[in-house]
């Protein structure tokens, strides 16, 4: 059966697209509270602007209220007016000292404060001076320090204001990008969000596809598994059939044969006795092309359960049923530690058997030198048996694990060519696959796998 390969879903481009999404919105609204924070800050400023330019009209009130109620006092002497004076001097510190306070991030304004309060000071001794004396003119340098005090609360308004524009400007510019970032934070967030979809809806597109497919090809499979039951049905009846209905005639015929022979030997002529020689060899082959037929169709569904089973004990029964052909043949048989692995004993046992058959008939003229090998591979045993034979080219590895199929002619080397094709599967039986290495003249690798 062939083999479909899909693609697997590119789940990970998906991943990959709502990681760039998920990065981009959580930046973007970074960018965007980020801005939003700047203009709460420069509103903060704004507040606090506001604030020292009402602190310093306070400051102005406050002197202004003194210099009034003072020059007043003095001419008219209304307690009134006193107590005004009294009030504006009350207050003035308390918003000096506030509006010093506003302003100590600004050196500039720090200085024009001191400035001011050297100045307020002068002006509250004159103020002073002019209630406890009732003199209707001014004290000397009274306008003069009120001049001065106008000019220093006037710089630093106009330095605040100055200010209260640029962090007014700020506070804007912020908001503006705040929303604008939201805006293209919305922007970006619904195409990036709809690409995903896109993409999302692609790929189960992509997958619905592959599910089809691949259920396509299971019911392909079902079939052609059904296909192949009413073939293993036939080849079960064929079997029952070669073990019967055609088995019972060749021994007939052999019978017959063999009976003929000996009755007639003195009156048949020579041509007559090697036709009757050709009848029974041609009858004993086909006999065991049947029997070795009926036993490759047997493998599969007559095998045992496949359980734990001694490498040892079923080489040990391979080379005791091969024991007149080894000695024949004067071959070494030599082996490793050889492991437990899961299979069934008989198969494996035959398998053993048909390697080393076959190691015995393909030899030179020397003594055939067998040794079996195992080394464990993961998970799996690998099983080896190597011989010194006549060995063969690679481009044939294949084709000598087809039933049937033989390299050399029945007049060189004897047997029905299915023996290679029982060993391959038996060991497919097994879950695992054979393999030979071979060079001519210089003996063959026969490699097998079985799980341990």
């Amino acid at each position: 059966l062939g083999t479909t390969r899909y693609k697997s879903p590119d789940m990970h481009r998906i991943l990959q697209l709502l990681l760039i999404i998920t990065v981009l919105i959580v930046g973007m609204a970074a960018v965007s509270a980020f801005l939003f924070y700047k203009m709460k800050d420069s509103e903060q400023w704004i507040v606090h602007t506001q604030e020292i330019l009402y602190t310093q009209s306070e400051v102005y009130s406050n002197l202004q209220d003194m210099n009034l109620a003072s020059r007043g006092y003095a001419l008219t002497g209304e307690a009134v007016l006193l107590e005004a004076y009294k009030d504006g001097k009350s207050k003035l510190p308390g918003n000096m000292t506030r509006l010093k306070e506003l302003t100590q991030d600004n050196a500039k304004q720090q200085e024009e404060i001191e400035i001011l309060n050297q100045c307020a000071s002068r002006f509250e001794k004159m103020t002073t001076q002019l209630i406890e004396t009732r003199s209707a003119a001014l004290v000397p340098g009274q306008k003069k320090e009120m001049d001065g005090i106008r000019q220093s609360l006037a710089s630093i308004a106009s330095e605040e204001k100055r200010l209260l524009i640029l962090r007014s400007q700020q506070s804007n510019l912020n908001y503006t990008l705040g929303w604008c970032a939201l805006a293209f934070q919305a922007i970006l967030g619904i195409g990036l969000l709809g690409l995903a979809s896109r993409t999302i809806k692609q790929y189960t597109a992509e997958n619905r596809k592959q599910l089809d497919e691949l259920e396509s090809e299971i019911e392909g499979r079902k079939k052609t598994e059904k296909a192949l039951g009413i073939s293993n049905s036939d080849l079960q009846q064929f079997a029952y059939v070669a073990s019967h209905d055609l088995q019972e005639p060749l021994r007939t015929v052999i019978s017959f044969c063999d009976l003929l022979a000996k009755k007639s030997r003195d009156t048949l002529d020579d041509d007559s006795a090697k036709y009757l020689e050709i009848i029974l060899e041609n009858s004993a082959r086909m006999q065991q092309l049947i029997k070795d037929l009926l036993l490759f169709a047997r493998l599969q569904s007559q095998g045992n359960p496949l359980s734990p089973v001694d490498m040892q004990i079923c080489l040990n029964q391979a080379v005791k049923a091969l024991d007149t052909a080894i000695l024949e043949a004067d071959a070494r048989i030599t082996y490793d530690e050889l492991p437990t692995v899961i299979g069934d004993a008989t198969q494996l046992s035959l398998l053993f058997q048909n390697l080393i058959a076959n190691a015995i008939k393909f030899r030179r003229d020397e003594s055939p030198q067998i040794h079996i090998g195992a080394s464990q591979e993961g998970e799996e045993w690998r099983i080896s048996c190597t011989d010194n034979g006549i060995g063969m080219k690679m481009e044939y590895a294949e084709r000598i694990f087809v039933i049937f199929q033989r390299l050399h002619s029945r007049s060189k080397f004897d047997g029905t060519g299915i023996g290679l094709a029982v060993c391959k599967r038996i060991v497919e039986r097994h879950g695992g696959n054979i393999t030979v290495n071979s060079s001519p003249g210089k003996g063959s690798t026969f490699a097998f796998t079985l799980k341990g």
